[in-house]
This record gives C-alpha cells, structure tokens and sequence, in this order.
C-alpha cells in the first residue's frame, strides 16, 4: 500500500510538471498593455478653428471716376456757346479757352477732369507732327500713338514711371464742326477717366 501511494504521488507531481501553463491558472509573466495615447489639450477658452486663407493683395490705387455728370451752360465761356450745353462733373467750372474756345475743369491732381470744344476743324496730321517733334527734343518721356484714325488721334505719354492718356476728335454737331480734345499739357490718369472725357465730349449739344 505504502508503495502505490507512493508511486500515486510521483505520477501527480509528473503530470503537474508537464501540464501547460495555461491549465495551472493565471501565467505568471504578461506582456504589459499597449500604452494609448495622451488626448490633446485644449487651453481654457481656446476654440478650434479652420485655418484662415491669406487675405488677397491689396490692387494697386487707381484715381476714383465722379461718375456724377450733370448738364453744365457753355455760354460763359464765350458768345458763340450761347445755347450750347455739354454734361460734366459737377465740380468742375465752365471757362474760356483760347480763341471763342469752351472748356470745363476741375478736381484734384490725380482725378483732375479737363475738356475744351472749339467751334472748327483742328488739324490733326499737324498735330501728331509737333507732338513727335516735342517728344524727340525732350528727355526721359516716351510717347505712344495707340490710335490714329480720321478724326481721332489719341495717345499716351510715359514719364517718371506714370504714364496719361490724351486724345482730341473731331464731330459734327447741329451742323457746326467741332473739335474737341482733353488738356494733353496735363494728360488723363487713368484709362477710365480717358473713357469720362470722351463722354463729356460726346454730349455736347445745342438746345432750342
């Protein structure tokens, strides 16, 4: 009896020797859970927000347009605009020019407006001669013939990095021959304001 129970105890201690680890209960060594990532911190008060595009560049200035025409008499510039009416910022001041010449001005430097008429037909060709013959004795100003058409000539001039625009035309109004033109001494500023002056140009006419 002392010998089968002897035997009984080696055949235990064999089988508990050889059994897996995972039938004697919980292993001993576990591999240590994944560590999870901290959450983000939020400052107090602070709030999240789509990134914000760059705001657009600025454009570059341009001189403003009064686009407030009003209907301005001719008639204090000379007898022979008795009568006449032509349309024109309502800032600028009706005036002689030259010889029975109607002219309406006004405004500041970079918005000046400035339009004369005279009641005959210029010459042109002579024109653009003495122009070209000013800009070839002058030094560091370019001038540009954009448009040279029975009638109209018109033109930019380039100096000190700024370049105006100016023009005269010939019409026909109320049977009278007109010539009119900007104050080219002085130019336009901006292509615009060249499109107001040839408006103002346009609208004269004669009332009665």
């Amino acid at each position: 009896m002392r010998v089968r129970a002897h035997l009984n105890s080696l055949v235990s201690l064999l089988t508990l020797s050889i059994a897996p680890a995972g039938c004697t209960g919980e292993a001993k060594d576990k591999a240590p859970a994944a560590a999870k990532p901290a959450p983000a911190v939020t400052a107090p008060g602070a709030t999240t927000a789509s990134p914000v595009p760059p705001a657009p560049a600025a454009s570059p200035s341009v001189p403003a347009v009064d686009a407030a025409m009003v209907e301005l008499d001719l008639s204090p510039a000379d007898p022979v605009w008795a009568g006449w009416v032509a349309e024109g910022p309502a800032s600028v001041k009706v005036m002689k020019d030259g010889v029975k010449g109607a002219r309406i001005a006004g405004g500041k430097r970079d918005e000046y407006f400035d339009v004369n008429w005279v009641q005959k037909k210029k010459d042109l060709a002579e024109l653009k001669a003495n122009l070209k013959r000013g800009d070839e004795a002058s030094q560091g100003m370019k001038l540009t013939f954009v448009k040279d058409e029975p009638g109209v000539l018109e033109w930019t001039s380039e100096a000190s990095g700024k370049t105006t625009h100016s023009f005269v035309m010939h019409m026909t109004v109320d049977n009278v021959t007109i010539t009119c033109g900007n104050n080219y001494m002085v130019g336009i500023a901006s292509e615009a304001m060249l499109e107001q002056h040839k408006r103002a140009c346009q609208s004269l006419k004669k009332k009665g």
